[in-house]
């Protein structure tokens, strides 16, 4: 995502269109996707700012993490080993789908990241939409058994946040121009 910050407006350029945003609506879809008030959400927007990469690095770091995480599911044993994540209501057959499904929804929104730093033409709004729902399949995935077991709830918590801000800068493109 090229970016630059003006007075609280931005201008990004996705699937090869300029988008002028403004920092407000970001904060204003944050907030209300998060349920932090304003002022949270504001803070978390403009650290969120400072930190933000193109979103081609954005999809290659997904694209590699799905990787890892479907390579992680195939490599699981569950005839001749019990994981430490296993439990009554987590059998390991259920841990390594989700693990699976987890890692195929980086990659699918790594994608679909990586295709918002190219020139999509009159196709931009339609990915930056196929985005904002990749992004909903991913954070509802932080929500499966397997996903609370290995990993502790900062960590999730932040994961979400991010795809949040994510998907809060993309619903304000949408409302632009």
């Amino acid at each position: 995502m090229s970016k630059n910050i003006i007075g609280g407006i931005i201008t990004v350029v996705l699937g090869g269109t300029a988008f002028t945003l403004s920092q407000a609506d970001i904060v204003d879809h944050f907030s209300e996707e998060t349920g932090m008030n304003r002022q949270e959400a504001t803070q978390y927007v403009e650290s969120a700012q400072n930190q933000l990469g193109s979103f081609s690095d954005i999809g290659s770091s997904f694209i590699e993490d799905g990787g890892y995480a479907t390579s992680t599911a195939q490599s699981l044993d569950c005839t001749n080993y019990t994981y430490e994540w296993e439990s009554p209501g987590l059998s390991c057959a259920q841990g390594k789908l989700q693990l699976q499904t987890v890692g195929i929804n980086e990659v699918v929104l790594g994608n679909c990241y990586k295709a918002l730093d190219t020139d999509l033409g009159d196709k931009a709004r339609a990915k930056i939409r196929e985005c904002i729902r990749d992004i909903d399949a991913l954070n509802a995935n932080y929500d499966l058994p397997v996903v609370t077991e290995l990993l502790d709830g900062n960590a999730v918590a932040e994961l979400r946040n991010t795809n949040i801000y994510n998907k809060s800068a993309l619903q304000a493109s949408l409302e632009q121009n």
